[in-house]
C-alpha cells in the first residue's frame, strides 16, 4: 500500500476565546496547552491552499491525531467532524469540499491535558 503524503498543518492559527471579539495568533501543536487552558469555549482558525496535482484516484483527508478538545470542526463552514474526547482522533473526507483557498474552524467546547503524544493536524494525501 502506498504511503500517503502528508501536510501537517503547523503554524500560524488565529485563536479567539468567546469572551472577547479579539484574535490572536497562536502557533500549533506548541501552544496548546497555553492556548486552550482556561479559555473555554474558544475558536481555532487556519486557512490554507488546496493541495496540487491530485491525481483522479487520490483522496484527501482532514486528520486529528492526539487532539486534546471536545468540540465540532467545520471546513468553509460546513460541519465535517466532531472531536470528543481528551486525546480526540478523527479522520474525515475532504476531497470534494476543498477549495483553492480553505477555512478550518475548530469550535472548542472543552479542552482536556496534553498527554506524552503532540497533538496534530494535518492533510494526507491518499
Amino acid at each position: 500500500m502506498k504511503q500517503p503524503h502528508i501536510i501537517r498543518l503547523h503554524g500560524p492559527w488565529q485563536f479567539s476565546p468567546a469572551s472577547t471579539a479579539s484574535e490572536t495568533r497562536v502557533k500549533l501543536p506548541g501552544d496548546w496547552g497555553t492556548v486552550c487552558s482556561g479559555n473555554v469555549p474558544c475558536t481555532l482558525t487556519r486557512f490554507f491552499n488546496s493541495p496540487t496535482g491530485l491525481e483522479a484516484n487520490e483522496k484527501v483527508e482532514l486528520v486529528f491525531e492526539n487532539v486534546p478538545v471536545e468540540g465540532s470542526v467545520t471546513l468553509n463552514e460546513r460541519p465535517i467532524c466532531s472531536l470528543s474526547g481528551q486525546q480526540a482522533d478523527a479522520r474525515a473526507e475532504i476531497t470534494g469540499q476543498l477549495k483553492l483557498r480553505n477555512e478550518i474552524k475548530i469550535e472548542v467546547m472543552q479542552f482536556g491535558s496534553v498527554e506524552a503524544e503532540t497533538p496534530e493536524i494535518r492533510l494526507e494525501i491518499i
